[in-house]
């Protein structure tokens, strides 16, 4: 299960996933997902860390579900057009992809970080559905930057929700000059 922050906004003062940082973090996605191999990826498609996970995962010939709150018209209209006509281009290359496999979910759009926190959990169990009676292991993966205490996110609320329940998470900075690191240890 992938999910992170949206593309910044034009003008935005504090970078979160600025443009200029896209390309980079697109071949850090790519090059993480060879080394993991997923047999599936499960995720929204908002704006930002979502396609740019789903353009990594289509790239590396991993199956791709994706997970909307909303109708695919209604999520599109909230959660891709507003940050512009290439997020679009890349939204409706995905979801027209015999490759991808659209749940659309039937709920009246509701842009709360209330309904989308539900959606959280509706994700974890739809990923969790996928691997049940399998050797297979739900993990999450999200691009954001550290958190803030107190100014928890949708995605800071994905994290929380996941470890709840015992899945293993990992962070990717959204800005490569972000130090940050990722140890395995036996």
């Amino acid at each position: 299960l992938y999910a992170g922050v949206q593309a910044d906004e034009p003008g935005r003062a504090s970078p979160r996933l600025p443009e200029t940082s896209e390309n980079d973090l697109l071949t850090r996605l790519r090059g993480l997902l060879q080394s993991l191999r997923p047999s599936r990826m499960v995720a929204a498609l908002a704006s930002g860390s979502d396609i740019l996970f789903a353009r990594a995962a289509l790239s590396e010939g991993i199956p791709l579900r994706i997970v909307l709150p909303f109708t695919k018209e209604d999520f599109r209209r909230t959660s891709v057009e507003p940050r512009g006509e290439r997020w679009l281009t890349h939204f409706d290359r995905i979801v027209s992809n015999a490759a991808v496999d659209l749940v659309e979910g039937d709920r009246p759009v509701e842009e709360t970080a209330d309904a989308f926190n539900e959606h959280n959990l509706t994700m974890l169990d739809d990923a969790r559905a996928l691997v049940e009676g399998t050797d297979e292991r739900v993990w999450v993966i999200t691009i954001r930057p550290a958190p803030e205490p107190g100014a928890t996110t949708v995605t800071d609320n994905l994290v929380l929700r996941a470890e709840e329940r015992g899945h293993f998470s990992l962070d990717l900075a959204p800005i490569h000059d972000q130090v940050s690191a990722f140890i395995v240890m036996p």
